[in-house]
């Protein structure tokens, strides 16, 4: 198990002594391989003619009870174990439902809320650095972060080099989306049994 330094603690080349701990190696991203299963059932809807893969409000429905439960988890934990990474992650899963709910604002107070979480990770490093740095956690969050990167990647149409991709656009955005967001929960569910463990 890498031995986790203080933030401080500078190695000769300038990067901190505890980037090991933060840093995935690439065999920690398997869940992320929910990505191309997703890309690959789009493109078998498409070709099966399942139209219902194409509605975007039963993605969004299915979006707004998979943040919510993963809300619920991350608070309940927070709560119970007062561990620092379970407040700030409690945060986020607050911020991905507050953007799912599309009320009047919500797109302004998501990326305010981002920043605020920003700043509080930020001040809160030292306290995070062993929490982010249990190998079941960072497996788990860093694939769910991921993901959420490609369906936004995707959502601003970043991915045109796919065959038909004006076509999937819709479908594959909301799929990843909903598969991070499952990702997310799982997150939630193994840094709890880590916590319990």
């Amino acid at each position: 198990m890498t031995e986790i330094q203080s933030p401080g603690e500078l190695t000769p080349s300038g990067w901190p002594r505890y980037r090991d701990a933060l840093v995935p190696c690439t065999s920690d991203l398997w869940p992320a391989l929910i990505a191309p299963l997703v890309l690959l059932f789009v493109y078998l809807a498409r070709d099966q003619g399942w139209e219902w893969v194409q509605r975007k409000p039963l993605h969004e429905a299915l979006a707004l009870v998979l943040t919510s439960i993963a809300l619920g988890l991350f608070t309940w934990t927070a709560y119970r174990t007062r561990d620092p990474l379970q407040l700030v992650l409690a945060a986020l899963s607050a911020t991905f439902l507050m953007r799912e709910i599309h009320f009047y604002g919500s797109h302004r107070a998501t990326y305010l809320a981002l920043a605020a979480i920003m700043i509080w990770t930020w001040r809160w490093r030292e306290r995070l650095l062993e929490p982010i740095g249990r190998e079941s956690t960072r497996r788990w969050l860093y694939s769910a972060l991921l993901v959420y990167f490609l369906s936004q990647l995707m959502d601003r149409r970043g991915l045109r080099i796919l065959p038909h991709e004006q076509a999937i656009h819709v479908a594959l955005e909301e799929m990843l989306e909903n598969a991070a967001h499952l990702l997310w929960i799982t997150t939630a569910i193994v840094t709890r049994r880590t916590l319990r463990g």
